[in-house]
């Protein structure tokens, strides 16, 4: 245990190390009036970046296999301060840690404080970052490089930022160190990197999406700042470098009024610093369908914002921009709609979204990323899924309405295969039930010995007198449901018993194509019912309900025909087919239904080779759940 705890106090001391500030940079303009503090000089070559500063870089290796530590400094400061002084002195009076470091599986927990080193206003820096570098394995379009799954990587990052990543900035803001080169131990290939921010105002764990300042994201002199980090370790241990990136400009006069003395075209990052995202995910299998909106905070306004970008080369195909913007004064929201061009499924599709400065043409790197994921499920309904949605003493409600295709549109879509269906627009007048009964409830009691005593409860669909129960058994051994007949009082005056169950085989999933066909002699040679079932999945997506209020349910979209005919000295040839479209979630409840079917008596209400309604059908969607 104790070498645990001192591995861990190691963790903490290097996670530290990892916000040592040199010193905020400026020009040397106005320095004589305060002797005490180190001169320093500006090269404006130095960066590459504009009026971008960087405050500190460190490679830091942590070998979980060696308690120990390697921290070795790669450069000045990119702005030439002359302050060695800073780097080699010990970083207590800077950095604090601000309560217990935690180490959760394979995430490094720990709040940083960091105190600003200087007292003079004029060296308040704006728009602080803490920037992770890292390895990268997933590219994105553009040449982008992130870090992936199995990457060490930041996961509480405020935003992402290309800034002073070694692939794009050595020799112009990165330089390999004399004691280290980062790229021949590290291989920091990672082209966008994730960032915390910091500012006064701003808590440990605040809400960056919250955060508003009315001081521009102001980091004072002085000031102690802290924010929270959880860090996921990689497969190669802690290996990381560290960059502070700050902007600053000289006040427009001293002592200054912060920040209005500070122009925020020059101390102010030009590109947007803040981009959050809100995403409603719709996407399946077949496409679906994904909205997303971006709020882009830009410091200079609307009219300095080139272009907003989402870049999800395993979902579509190219980059997609965003469009509709509506500019709220200090944000501007864009919108784009998604869909699944490239059919993948998956539980972790990243997306990056990039909003792209006006001047992004003579400085490229001035861009603001925000990454998030999306799943794409394959919804699969196991056994188990089936049972509990079939537990007796439940009554699923339904409300329904009744609809002719051929004098006016259906309330969904049918037809529509990836979803997402909203079953819960317009009246439903009617209601049905799909009741569970055990075959110990008086309800079935007048017909329940009519089937094997196997039987483990009786499923009704309907209502009254159109009631049909179907006596079913799971074999969770065989991953199969037993369906052993239909008692129905309207369509067979009776119990129709297959003699041998019909085997629904599960999972049922998007390659679910199951054929069942059934011959039940009522009476020997005068009637015999034959019964052909064809179920088969044809489309994954998101379903709305239930009908009063309305939660999205990640759906199977199952066909269904029943083919009914009879033969012997009584038989009438073709009797009926039933068509029923079901959507069924993934815990085995059906959310909703259209139920159809073409009868001998009855007009032709659909058509049999292309399943397309023509006359009158059931569209029915969950109403309630209660149990008795």
């Amino acid at each position: 245990m104790g070498a645990v705890k001192e591995y861990i106090r190691k963790i903490a001391i290097i996670t530290a190390a990892l916000f040592f500030l040199a010193m905020l940079a400026g020009c040397s303009k106005g320095l004589d009036a305060y002797p005490t503090e180190p001169a320093f000089q500006v090269n404006s070559q130095a960066t590459g970046a504009g009026d971008r500063v960087l405050w500190g870089y460190y490679e830091m290796y942590i070998d979980p296999a060696v308690p120990d530590v390697s921290i070795i400094p790669l450069r000045q400061t990119a702005m030439h301060l002359n302050a060695l002084k800073y780097l080699e002195t010990p970083t207590t009076t800077l950095v604090s840690l601000e309560g217990p470091v935690k180490v959760v599986g394979d995430v490094l927990k720990v709040n940083i404080g960091i105190t600003h080193p200087l007292p003079q206003k004029i060296y308040t820096g704006f728009d602080v970052r803490g920037i992770l570098i890292t390895r990268g394995s997933v590219n994105f379009i553009g040449g982008y490089i992130l870090p992936g799954q199995n990457d060490l990587r930041l996961l509480n990052a405020d935003g992402y930022t290309r800034y002073w990543n070694p692939t794009e900035f050595t020799g112009s803001g990165y330089q390999d160190g004399i004691l280290g080169t980062p790229n021949f131990v590290g291989d920091f290939n990672a082209t966008v990197n994730g960032f915390k921010y910091f500012a006064d105002g701003l808590g440990a764990t605040d809400s960056f999406e919250d955060f508003s300042s009315p001081l521009r994201g102001a980091f004072t002199s002085g000031k102690k700042n802290v924010r929270h980090y959880e860090i996921k370790i990689g497969g190669a241990g802690l290996l990381f470098n560290y960059a502070v990136d700050a902007s600053w400009a000289m006040p427009d006069k001293t002592p200054p009024t912060i920040p209005d003395d500070f122009d925020v075209n020059k101390a102010n990052c030009k590109e947007a610093w803040k981009v959050i995202s809100r995403i409603e995910n719709h996407l399946s299998p077949g496409g679906g369908e994904c909205n997303v909106w971006v709020d882009v905070y830009d410091r200079q306004g609307i009219s300095t914002i080139d272009a907003v970008y989402l870049n999800a080369p395993s979902i579509c195909l190219g980059l997609k921009q965003f469009g509709s913007p509506v500019d709220h004064g200090d944000y501007v929201t864009y919108w784009l709609a998604i869909t699944n061009e490239l059919k993948n499924i998956g539980p972790d599709f990243p997306i990056l979204l990039e909003a792209k400065d006006e001047e992004a043409a003579t400085n490229q790197y001035l861009q603001a990323f925000q990454l998030v994921s999306v799943a794409i499920p394959d919804v699969v309904i196991t056994l188990d899924d089936d049972a509990h949605y079939k537990t007796p003493g439940t009554d699923y409600n339904y409300a329904y309405r009744v609809v002719d295709v051929s004098g006016e549109d259906p309330p969904v879509d049918y037809l529509d295969f990836d979803g997402p269906w909203d079953f819960t627009q317009g009246s439903y007048p009617e209601n049905e039930h799909r009741i569970i009964y055990s075959p110990s409830d008086p309800e079935v009691a007048a017909f329940k010995n009519d089937f094997p005593a196997s039987v483990e409860y009786f499923l009704c669909e309907g209502s009254g007198d159109s009631s049909a129960y179907r006596a079913e058994a799971h074999n969770e051994t065989a991953e199969a449901l037993y369906l052993y007949g239909i008692y129905s009082k309207e369509m067979f005056s009776g119990s129709l018993v297959f003699n041998t169950p019909a085997v629904f085989q599960y999972p049922l999933n998007m390659i679910s194509d199951i054929t069942i066909s059934k011959k039940v002699t009522i009476i020997p040679f005068i009637l015999i019912v034959q019964v052909d079932i064809h179920l088969k999945a044809i489309g994954c997506g998101w379903v709305k309900a239930p009908i009063g209020g309305g939660t999205w349910y990640n759906c199977l979209l199952l066909r269904e025909t029943v083919d009914i005919k009879t033969s012997g000295t009584a038989g009438q040839g073709w009797v009926a087919t039933l068509l029923l479209y079901e959507w069924v979630a993934d815990d085995g409840a059906v959310a909703s239904m259209v139920l159809s079917g073409n009868r001998k008596d009855q007009p032709q209400n659909f058509d049999p080779d292309t399943y397309v309604l023509t006359g009158e059908a059931d569209f029915s969607g969950l109403a309630e759940i209660t149990h008795f």
